[in-house]
């Protein structure tokens, strides 16, 4: 600014600017200073800043959302997929995946366990495989399959050859449990 004032917090002054230049949503200067733009920060990961020229950060990140840096509400809008990379991107938590309040970023759902729903806030949320199906890795948006004939998979089951039938049972691909065989057959 001219004639040497000092620049107010939550703003930035270039070199020769007039006026003040608020910081933009999602960044924030807590402190007077003459220094450019970089006096912007970003918003901390887990929090948000809504507003323009702020001096601090405005709180933390709904739960069933994740913020990381720069984020410009506690319940940001970007939705992403499961394919997309969570790094520097804020969104409602996706599929697969919960986010407790302040989460910056998303936590999957754990091995035998998928979640079908966006905006999960605890491991709770998360739903474990049925019977008759398995989930094999992390963060599944629903399970990955039907067990193999031949085998059974009870509820919470990680491979679709979990449990093998035994000797004078049958197991249909998809079997929840064994079944007998009946009388007279082997």
């Amino acid at each position: 600014m001219s004639s040497g004032l000092e620049c107010p917090a939550g703003y930035y002054c270039p070199q020769g600017s007039i006026n003040p230049i608020p910081c933009v949503v999602g960044t924030y200067n807590p402190n007077s200073s003459t220094s450019g733009q970089d006096a912007c920060l970003n918003c901390s990961q887990g929090k948000y800043c809504d507003e323009v020229g702020l001096t601090y950060e405005k709180g933390i990140c709904s739960k069933g959302y994740f913020c990381k840096s720069g984020s410009p509400s506690k319940t940001p809008a970007i939705n992403l997929t499961v394919s997309q990379n969570f790094i520097d991107s804020y969104g409602m938590c996706p599929r697969g995946h919960y986010c407790p309040e302040g989460t910056s970023s998303p936590e999957p759902c754990p091995i035998g366990y998928y979640l079908d729903s966006e905006g999960g806030v605890s491991l709770d949320d998360c739903i474990k495989c049925p019977p008759g199906k398995y989930c094999p890795t992390e963060g599944l948006p629903a399970p990955s399959g039907l067990c193999q004939a031949s085998y059974y998979c009870p509820e919470g089951s990680t491979s679709p050859t979990t449990s093998q039938c035994e000797a004078g049972y049958y197991c249909i691909e998809g079997s929840k449990t064994q079944v007998r065989c009946p009388a007279g057959t082997y």
